[in-house]
């Protein structure tokens, strides 16, 4: 099962300060984990895509019911995340990376994916890889 990310922002100047290189290794490995879904009625989708946004009043994850398209392999879940203000470029990732993955577990859970400990490991992974690594620093454009 492909696993993508997508990022929308409704606000002037709020984005997430994190390299797209982030998200995309984010996505190869759990891609890699190959999750499989058994939806009712035996429809076969291929790809879960999360669509991220933040605002600045929100202080929450919220990750909302998935949307399942009847002539799309597509499931889609809205998930709105906290705001940071954190100037620290490390500790800024460590907790973003922190929010993706509940975000991505609420998701997960509500399709009946169970696999915890290995989207847990696949995000230690990427921290480990990301945190420190100038070749995933944020620039912005």
């Amino acid at each position: 099962m492909i696993i993508n990310f997508s990022l929308i922002f409704s606000e002037p100047e709020i984005e997430f300060k994190v390299s797209w290189k982030v998200y995309t290794l984010l996505m190869q490995w759990l891609t890699a984990l190959n999750v499989q879904v058994e939806l009712h009625g035996n429809s076969k989708r291929d790809c879960i895509g999360f669509m991220f946004s933040t605002r600045k009043d929100n202080i929450e994850i919220k990750v909302w019911e998935p949307k399942l398209y009847r002539k799309s392999r597509f499931i889609h879940f809205d998930t709105m995340l906290p705001y940071l203000e954190i100037t620290d470029e490390n500790e800024y990732l460590s907790i973003h990376l922190d929010q993706l993955k509940e975000a991505c577990k609420t998701g997960f859970s509500q399709l009946g994916i169970t696999e915890y400990d290995l989207i847990e490991s696949e995000f230690a992974n990427v921290k480990k890889e990301v945190i420190g690594n100038t070749d995933y620093r944020y620039v912005e454009e």
